[in-house]
């Protein structure tokens, strides 16, 4: 892991501001923290994109796409989840989970259906996971439990929604994809990397804090109540994808939680201004 130590930020307008001598030694206490913070204990959170894609959500097309621009957008408004974008609803006219906190029947179901569609994967992953979690799965794999999972969504709110979310969401293309109302984030610097694109891409790594630090505790009390009305839960530390130790955010990135976005194909981190 090596975060660049080519600092800048931004002012008002967007464009590139020089950082004075207090900000530098600010800025290089933050860049040596954020170099030690490797464990899943610690708050900080990288997502990796490519230069298109925060082009295409946060730039007019009328508009030129310099890194600094996006960077400005980025920390104004945040990395919300494709869901929340103006096209994609109206690409995707659907009946289930049409809004953040939406626990209706159709989205219960299609929860319910998703997780049971995991079965046709031929991921190796997915598969040992399955094999791995059978109890899990086998509730999923009857559809007459469908009732009893939609019942205790209802009792439980979004929260427990959410916890299913998060599972699918970690799934990929075949769990949630497009249709999340979640963005994905990872405790890992490298992986993060990976997820950005290849080396011949334009591409960032959008560096964040934690939203929660007590996620141990909120996890256990929801994961009790959903097992309390009847449906099985995975272990706390069971992912598909263990290695990418991904960290599924509810809605998107908030702006006030951005500490910088790292652009990789230059070497530069633009810190987020708000931060001095």
């Amino acid at each position: 892991m090596n975060i660049s130590t080519n600092v800048k930020t931004i002012n008002e307008f967007g464009f590139a501001r020089e950082l004075g001598s207090e900000e530098i030694k600010k800025a290089m206490a933050l860049c040596f923290s954020i170099s030690l913070d490797r464990t899943k204990k610690g708050r900080i959170l990288y997502r990796g994109v490519r230069k298109s894609f925060l082009t295409d959500r946060l730039i007019r097309s009328d508009e030129e796409s310099t890194d600094y621009k996006i960077a400005s957008r980025l920390f104004f408004f945040g990395e919300k989840s494709a869901h929340f974008r103006n096209e994609l609803k109206i690409q995707q006219v659907r009946k289930y989970l049409n809004d953040i906190n939406d626990i209706s029947s159709a989205t219960c179901n299609k929860i319910f259906d998703l997780i049971n569609g995991l079965r046709k994967s031929h991921d190796d992953d997915i598969i040992d996971f399955q094999s791995n979690h059978k109890v899990f799965f086998s509730f999923f794999l009857d559809k007459e439990n469908k009732p009893i999972f939609s019942n205790m969504i209802q009792e439980l709110g979004p929260k427990a929604r959410d916890y299913f979310l998060g599972f699918l969401h970690t799934a990929g293309k075949i769990g949630i994809g497009n249709r999340s109302t979640s963005v994905s984030t990872s405790y890992k610097y490298d992986q993060a990397s990976l997820f950005a694109g290849e080396r011949t891409e334009e591409r960032y790594i959008v560096i964040s804090v934690r939203r929660y630090t007590n996620k141990q505790i909120r996890s256990n009390t929801i994961l009790r109540d959903i097992e309390r009305l009847g449906v099985p839960t995975l272990p706390e530390k069971a992912g598909i994808f263990e290695k990418q130790q991904e960290e599924t955010l509810r809605a998107g990135i908030f702006p006030h939680d951005i500490i910088g976005m790292e652009c990789l194909h230059s070497n530069e981190l633009i810190l987020n201004p708000h931060i001095f």
